[in-house]
């Protein structure tokens, strides 16, 4: 067929607009395709970010967790109504939590802020629990699991807790999967075609909206997406078919930083295409359709941009209820700070005060004057009286476990009373109601007197304008049914009182009705703790208007119990030894030397372990190392474990003035002596016969502590 001019023109007239039409076409196609892409790895990537929001939040947390119970041994983690309510209070401030719960290292459930007490539920199997006892260390996310507890479908966020380097159990946070499922939906908008899902490394589908179908919990290994995380591939977008669906779909995903976690945002390939099909359909109407193109390009950034804007407050939501956990949790280091500084001086303290008692015990032996032993009785007695005032600091810095002793009641308010009153100030009225013949109760004096001044400083600020505040005592016989074990302390006052309410919340932590900067809600907090370690209980009545009463319970001291008698003036018979002395303070280093020789000992006194470590290495003959815990670069303790490696039959006598983490508890349960400062002659010479005397047990070598 000849081809005319006539011809060519059709057949360009035809070609031409094909032509025009297909390149439109094609970039058209890549122009929907990239920015679907874009839109995909942008979600993917605000979806990470939520996730490891949560995990952040969750991990400081446990963190915070782990700090509260590392000083508790598992038998009073599982008996400690107090951590219940902590892990409880905690909880409510984690919208994200289903449930916080501890595993002890056996396995078995110790406490869960579901329920007090918890029952030991046995979790050996348990993800969480093989992880963490493995020794895998961060954060773990389980698979999601149906709880022993409740019955629901969750998955948990644990952290191995360790104690001394060692596991010690587990902490975890209960997700349900819901809560990442609302957020997605929000995210997502129109579920149709589209998914979201926060994946393990493993494959394990942790969370899907919409739900994934029955059976389908793991992505299998010929998975796209297993293949992308296999080859250790972080974040990016691909075209493939479902394992699940079966439906072709551009998939983008995104690992979370801090975590073996990816998230997978997905939408099916004819959802993506839908603009372009309608494009062709645009470009087929020619140029007359043109308005309705550019109408749906204007709408479809408008729906983009109100998708951005929605993302952008849920993440803003996100950030502000994590800044809020976080201020909360600053705010309790903060205390922990002021009770580590309050221990650190009472340690600075107790040092001085040992010199100075020292040195007037020894003073007191060899003056005759009247006038200068009355002298040295009076620094005698004052420096008795600042190691009471620095045990009371140990036991606000929580430094310092129950002393329980018989205590006079009658005794206790007498020598507090010029405390209490100067407390009180010159606006309250304060009066004393002692029956005859009270019991002695069985208490820690310091943690007594404690609670009573925070008892009357709480009445005082009740009372702002004046009022009365009457303490009393009385035997629990003569009160009710519920004190007839007891001996009961009340404090009442005539102020504003409290509604029912805040009565209800008046022992919770934290908790305050004084203005910012005027209370830390801990007074009554730690009124509660002191009596609970002495064994006792709290009550309080109140009435909004009429004042509150606040009852305390005491365990009575008992038959057995006697008041405490006073020192001998002549020192225990002990023969003389040959004794290594090492304290770096060398004023306590001083007097305590001069102590010992004046019990008929010879010293040996260093400032450091090294020094000691040379002494002992040298194979010079010792008879007992008497050695300070608490020393720069190597302390008491970790002395103690080389002497013991050099010379295993070595008696050891431990002073100290303040013990971090409880650092000589392994050594005291052993048979070793400790010797609390300052400490007088007769004390300091009675622990070196009872340390002699132990010897045989205390030859146990012990690990070298980290601590």
């Amino acid at each position: 067929m000849h081809l005319t001019p006539r011809h060519l023109l059709l057949a360009l007239s035809v070609a031409l607009p094909l032509a025009a039409f297909g390149a439109a076409a094609l970039y058209d196609y890549e122009a929907v395709t990239s920015r679907a892409e874009a839109d995909a790895g942008s979600t993917a990537d605000a979806l990470a970010e939520h996730a490891s929001a949560v995990l952040q939040t969750v991990d400081s947390v446990l963190s915070r967790i782990e700090d509260r119970v590392a000083p508790l041994d598992w038998k009073a983690i599982d008996q400690s109504e107090d951590i219940y309510r902590f892990l409880a209070g905690v909880q409510q401030s984690l919208p994200e939590a289903e449930s916080i719960f501890l595993v002890d290292p056996a396995g078995y459930n110790s406490l869960s802020s579901r329920m007090f007490p918890m029952k030991a539920y046995d979790d050996r199997q348990r993800e969480y629990y093989t992880n963490a006892r493995d020794g895998a260390g961060g954060l773990f996310i389980s698979a999601p699991f149906a709880g022993q507890a409740a019955g629901t479908v969750a998955f948990t966020i644990s952290r191995a807790l360790h104690k001394n380097g060692a596991f010690n159990g587990v902490a975890a946070v209960t997700v349900h999967p819901s809560y990442f499922q609302g957020f997605y939906s929000a995210v997502l908008k129109s579920p149709n075609g589209v998914s979201a899902a926060l994946i393990r490394r493993d494959g394990v589908i942790v969370v899907r909206s919409p739900e994934p179908p029955t059976g389908s919990t793991r992505l299998p290994a010929n998975a796209l997406l297993m293949q992308q995380l296999t080859a250790g591939i972080p974040s990016g977008e691909y075209w493939g078919k479902s394992v699940i669906s079966g439906v072709r779909r551009l998939v983008a995903f995104q690992s979370v930083a801090g975590a073996d976690l990816t998230v997978m945002y997905a939408r099916d390939a004819s959802a993506v295409l839908r603009p372009w099909y309608f494009h062709l359909a645009v470009l087929a109407a020619l140029a007359g359709l043109a308005a309705v193109s550019l109408f749906i390009a204007v709408w479809g950034a408008t729906v983009r941009y109100e998708r951005e804007q929605a993302n952008l407050r849920a993440l803003i939501a996100e950030q502000e209820r994590r800044r809020a956990a976080e201020e909360g949790l600053q705010r309790a280091q903060r205390l922990e700070a002021l009770g580590r500084l309050t221990g650190g001086l009472a340690h600075d303290f107790n040092n001085i005060l040992a010199g100075l008692l020292g040195g007037f015990q020894i003073l007191r032996r060899y003056v005759n004057d009247p006038k200068a032993r009355q002298i040295i009785e009076h620094g005698i007695a004052a420096a008795n009286r600042g190691a009471k005032i620095t045990a009371q600091m140990l036991t606000f810095a929580q430094r310092r476990p129950a002393d329980l002793q018989a205590v006079d009641l009658t005794e206790l308010l007498r020598g507090l009373d010029d405390l209490i009153r100067r407390t009180a100030g010159p606006l309250v009225r304060v009066t004393y109601d002692v029956g005859a013949a009270v019991p002695q109760v069985l208490a820690d004096a310091s943690h007594l007197e404690l609670a009573l001044l925070n008892l009357v400083a709480n009445g005082r600020d009740a009372m702002p304008e004046g009022g009365d505040l009457t303490i009393a005592v009385r035997d629990g016989d003569g009160w009710d049914a519920a004190a007839a074990d007891f001996v009961v302390v009340s404090v009442a006052d005539t102020g504003i009182g409290m509604s029912e309410e805040t009565r209800a919340k008046a022992f919770e932590p934290f908790f305050t009705t004084k203005a910012p900067g005027k209370g830390t809600g801990l007074g009554l907090a730690n009124v509660y703790s002191a009596i609970r370690q002495n064994g006792g209980k709290v009550a309080i009545d109140s009435q909004e208007g009429k004042g509150t009463v606040v009852r305390l319970y005491l365990p009575r001291a008992g038959g057995a119990a006697q008041p405490t008698a006073e020192e001998p003036t002549a020192p225990p018979d002990v023969a003389p030894l040959r004794v290594l002395l090492v304290d770096d303070e060398p004023l306590v280093r001083e007097t305590t030397q001069a102590m010992l020789a004046d019990g008929g000992h010879s010293v040996v006194a260093v400032a450091s372990a090294r020094e000691a470590l040379d002494i002992i290495g040298r194979g010079e003959p010792i008879d007992l190392l008497l050695v300070d815990y608490a020393m720069p670069g190597q302390n008491g303790a970790q002395l103690a474990s080389e002497v013991k490696r050099l010379r295993p039959g070595l008696p050891i006598l431990f002073v100290t003035g303040y013990v971090k983490d409880d650092g000589l508890r392994i050594w005291a349960e052993t048979g070793h002596v400790v010797l609390q400062k300052p400490f007088t002659l007769h004390q300091l010479l009675s622990a070196i016969e009872d340390a002699v005397g132990d010897a045989e047990e205390a030859a146990k070598i012990i690990p070298l502590s980290r601590a």
